[in-house]
């Protein structure tokens, strides 16, 4: 679970101004308050990170072998529309001993990104007989982000809508005006 919050930093408000006004007067007239509004949103896309890993002499029959790999994995993923696939970090290194450059050790890994975790799970568990699972972590969609934003936007303009009149009101002003609003997200 995320939490995601959307305060208003700062509102000024300027309670009943003079029809002419100076600067100085407005400030005497000026109300600072913040308001704010959270909630907790929910974790919806599963990523997840396997990696081909081959070690031996012969440099080129090592990338082969993992081009071979990936290839399968893409084909395997393909099968799955609604996840999207992405190969990234290819490395090629050398191995010692002693000192001396024994070998090669070649890797490739694969991106998967999906809401539908079942079908995630069940391609992991395809995959993993032929590469190893490097991370699997949970964060929560970008559209998702922007809803719980816009529903918390309307919550907090709403509170502060009332709380500047609950203050007019108590200072018994007839208006107010709004002089600076601040709005601003942490997630």
């Amino acid at each position: 679970m995320k939490l995601h919050t959307l305060p208003i930093i700062f509102a000024s408000l300027l309670l009943a101004p003079p029809l002419i006004a100076d600067d100085s007067e407005n400030r005497y007239n000026q109300v600072s308050f913040s308001v704010s509004s959270e909630a907790e949103i929910a974790n919806d896309l599963l990523i997840i990170t396997l990696k081909a890993l081959e070690k031996g002499r012969e440099l080129k029959k090592l990338a082969d072998n993992i081009n071979k790999t990936m290839a399968w994995a893409l084909k395997e993923a393909g099968k799955y529309e609604n996840i999207k696939t992405q190969t990234v970090n290819y490395q090629t290194q050398p191995s010692y001993s002693k000192g001396k450059q024994t070998g090669w050790q070649v890797s490739q890994s694969v991106l998967l990104k999906s809401t539908n975790t079942e079908d995630l799970s069940e391609l992991m568990a395809k995959l993993q007989s032929r590469l190893q699972v490097q991370s699997a972590t949970y964060e929560v969609t970008s559209d998702k982000k922007q809803q719980l934003e816009d529903q918390l936007t309307d919550q907090v303009l709403s509170r502060f809508s009332r709380k500047a009149e609950s203050i007019t009101q108590t200072l018994r002003r007839k208006t107010y005006k709004i002089v600076q609003i601040n709005l601003s997200t942490s997630a």
